[in-house]
């Protein structure tokens, strides 16, 4: 075996071409999967950084009827579930809404935003994590008037403090993270590695600092996220059974307020987190398979041209007394080091290229800043290497070792023009190769074909020339029994307007695309609802829909008078106003909130937005004034007359002018924002298509080498061809014809492949179908044009060949 590595370095180092083109081919193949398996490692295989969390699952409220099936609890009826519960060791309740949930940390030099999470006493026990520093939270610090307890993330910790060590004990004053400015003491930073529920939060404070007049703590009301940890022993289904049955016992319990809620659903905890990406990377990572099956393919067709060239060389070997199992190993351990080589340089090359993956993901994968390569990588770059091996290296070497010594040695060094079985062998490859990259193709074009679709899609909105940013208010504005929060608002945006280059200011609850409506069933009457799916209600003020170029397509803006507290008018989108009067006028007419006896008029439709993101059809929707729903989160919208970035300066002076306690986040021009809803698409799309056109290109140089060695066969033939008068373009046409039939051939199935695996990609389009026809003919056609340009290259060649010469080639 030593011999055989010594030979096979010494035979691979004089022919450096055939090395470096073997090795570079490998290296692609096996880098491009590592580089995807890294980030599936860290995804989807990684144990989530808690104490046995494969027990660990998140618990959601059902309601068939509303179409609902990954609901939130209210305060009441999580209570009555964790008592009931007999399958778990422990439950725990949480709240976190991305861009809502947080306040302002007040005297550390320029206001901070900090985005918190509030967790239950039990929150990190039921996880079983422990902080990095200090304590974490525990049930005493989740009571209310002992609520005044707060945990960092390691990142905000080090951003905001420097990482000081000696941070624990240290009081900070939080504003609007509780009905009131107050002091909170530092007890912990949790470990690097700890991001649950979500990479945005800053800090985790007790549920208890939730108050009612933040949200109210009714049955009606749902908006805990909960989470248990099973018993040994305990199954997914009959936990969800008990669940369930829990579920109807308080619809039965409460038939007024529980009608819709009728059972409970349970998902593993990483299924919660990485669910909605799991498919994307699955399809990745088959997609680079497929990639590294065509660069096995390729190297299959180097070994077997090689290894019928070197026919003379093992004749002699056998001569001398090589047995076949002999030569066969020597040819393999030379595939052997080709491999080793190729996963070390694909190693090198998965660096590289996971650096560029997590580049173009912006923000897509969550937790990329621990994505990096350790060692169940490399231990799965070495497997792929092994595995591989004896599939491009096998069949070449079994096959180069069966030689006839005798007729090997009279052909005096000539290629063996009789090897039938190894150009249809070599055949055949290339036939694989263009039907993996005809299926990769496909799915390339149905992907860039449902982003197409997803980037024409009109928001209901225009988002050029508007500076968005998100404002906490102070929470003196809610205290007592007036609400100065309105006025406030109105100041703000007053101070705004009066900057110039600014044309319309106006404030929400929430920014479009992004969801945060509040649910709200409506009536016509103050007892009966119309609707049995809840409207999405969003508090706006003046000027709203001229900023965000939102059209009124009947009615009005509300009035100046309108801003305050007068009476309740709203304007409603086009959807909901078709529901409630379909074929009528709406503009005029009144209607209630279901269960509510506050009549509200209608003075204006507005169109459609896609409030839940651009996949999402339009919901409804139902703006109201921002005085009938205060709420302490203020997003708000400057439209310009330039470039919005260049207004930022000039926006936080004059915030700051009036109160220089705010912290101002989150401030982009709102086409980032649209453009961050797609980015995840987008951003598969474009791995897709790299891998799609590297596996393309993989064929083509396949089929290059297999139709360009048929021409160096069949030279003589050529040169009798036409010394006979055939003239060179019917020899073109004789070598085309081979290539096109190949190539037809791969690519009827690699379509038909295609076909049956199509439906995997369902859930990632947008717009079109699995079988949209338009998709599959343009990446066959795609597919066909390069090959048969590649082949053009060595028939070209054909054509040009001296007869007399070509009848003395050997």
């Amino acid at each position: 075996m030593t011999q055989d590595f010594r030979y096979s370095i010494r035979t691979l180092r004089k022919n450096p071409a055939f090395t470096l083109v073997a090795v570079l081919t490998l290296a692609l193949g096996i880098g491009a999967n590592t580089a995807v398996f890294t980030v599936i490692e860290s995804a989807l295989l990684k144990p989530l950084p808690f104490s046995h969390p494969d027990h660990l699952v998140r618990i959601y409220d059902v309601s068939h009827a509303k179409g609902i099936d990954r609901g939130t609890f209210s305060v009441q009826d999580f209570d009555d579930l964790q008592r009931s519960a007999k399958s778990f060791d422990g439950m725990a309740d949480f709240v976190f809404w991305p861009g809502l949930s947080g306040g302002t940390i007040i005297g550390q030099g320029q206001p901070q935003r900090i985005s918190t999470a509030s967790v239950a006493g039990n929150f990190f026990s039921l996880l079983g994590v422990n902080a990095a520093l200090g304590r974490t939270l525990l049930p005493h610090d989740d009571v209310r008037g002992q609520d005044r307890s707060l945990v960092l993330s390691t990142a905000f910790w080090r951003r905001q403090f420097g990482g000081d060590p000696d941070i624990i004990g240290r009081t900070v004053v939080l504003d609007g993270v509780t009905e009131a400015r107050a002091p909170f003491t530092i007890v912990g930073v949790m470990p690097d590695s700890f991001r649950y529920p979500s990479t945005d939060v800053d800090a985790w404070v007790p549920l208890s600092t939730v108050t009612d007049g933040m949200v109210p703590h009714i049955r009606e009301v749902h908006w805990l996220y909960a989470i248990g940890r099973l018993k040994p022993g305990i199954t997914m289904e009959p936990a969800q059974n008990e669940s369930s049955l829990s579920i109807r016992q308080l619809q039965e319990a409460y038939p007024k307020t529980n009608a819709d809620w009728d059972a409970a659903r349970l998902t593993t905890l990483r299924e919660s987190i990485v669910g909605n990406i799991r498919p994307a990377l699955l399809m990745l990572f088959a997609a680079v398979g497929l990639v590294l099956l065509i660069a096995c393919a390729n190297i299959a067709n180097l070994l077997l041209a090689r290894g019928t060239s070197r026919q003379r060389e093992i004749a002699v070997r056998a001569a001398f007394g090589a047995g076949r199992f002999q030569l066969a190993r020597q040819l393999l351990t030379e595939s052997f080091v080709i491999a080793v080589a190729g996963a070390a340089a694909g190693l090198v090359l998965a660096v590289i290229v996971l650096h560029l993956l997590l580049a173009l993901s912006a923000g897509t994968l969550a937790n990329a800043g621990n994505i990096h390569i350790d060692g169940w990588v490399i231990g799965f770059c070495i497997l792929s290497a092994l595995v591989i091996w004896p599939v491009f290296g096998g069949v070449p070497a079994w096959r180069a070792s069966k030689v006839s010594i005798i007729s090997a040695l009279k052909e005096s060094g000539r290629t063996v023009s009789s090897d039938r079985h190894g150009a249809g062998l070599r055949e055949m490859l290339v036939v694989g190769e263009i039907g993996l990259a005809a299926m990769l193709l496909v799915g390339s074009g149905l992907l860039i074909n449902s982003l197409w679709h997803l980037l024409h899609v009109d928001p209901g909105f225009n988002p050029q020339h508007v500076l968005s940013f998100h404002l906490d208010m102070p929470s003196w504005v809610f205290e007592g029994n007036s609400d100065h929060s309105q006025p406030y608002r109105l100041e703000i945006l007053r101070r705004l307007s009066e900057i110039p280059g600014v044309a319309s200011v106006a404030g929400s609850k929430r920014i479009p695309l992004q969801g945060g409506g509040e649910r709200y069933p409506v009536a016509l009457t103050p007892k009966e609802s119309v609707n049995t799916t809840p409207t999405s209600a969003y508090p706006v003020t003046r000027g709203y829909f001229e900023t965000l170029g939102i059209p009124l397509l009947a009615g009005r803006d509300f009035s100046e008078d309108e801003q305050t507290h007068t009476r309740c008018v709203d304007v409603l989108s086009a959807s909901l106003a078709r529901k409630l009067w379909p074929g009528e006028n709406p503009i005029g007419k009144s209607f209630y909130m279901a269960g509510s006896s506050l009549r509200c008029e209608v003075v204006g439709v507005a169109a459609d937005v896609h409030d839940e993101g651009l996949a999402q059809p339009p919901s409804d929707a139902l703006y109201v004034p921002s005085w009938m729903m205060p709420r302490s989160s203020f997003d708000v919208f400057a439209r310009t007359k330039g470039n919005p970035l260049q207004l930022i300066s000039a926006v936080r002076n004059a915030i700051w002018s009036f109160d220089n306690t705010r912290a101002i986040s989150d401030i982009v021009p709102l086409s980032e924002l649209v453009d961050e809803n797609i980015a995840q698409p987008r951003f598969f799309t474009v791995l897709l298509a790299i891998f799609g056109g590297l596996a393309m290109l993989l064929a083509a140089v396949g089929a290059y080498g297999v139709i360009s060695y048929s021409v160096r066969e069949r030279t003589q033939e050529f040169g009798i061809r036409m010394a006979l008068g055939a003239s060179r373009d019917q020899v073109l046409r004789v070598v085309l014809r081979r290539a096109a039939a190949l190539t037809f051939v791969g690519l009827t199935l690699g379509l038909i492949g295609a076909v049956a695996g199509a439906g995997l990609l369902k859930s990632l389009l947008f717009g079109i179908r699995p079988l949209d026809p338009v998709s599959f003919a343009a990446a066959g056609a795609l597919l066909v044009i390069v090959a048969l340009l590649a082949s053009y290259i060595p028939a070209r060649w054909a054509t040009k060949l001296d007869p007399m010469e070509a009848l003395r080639y050997e």
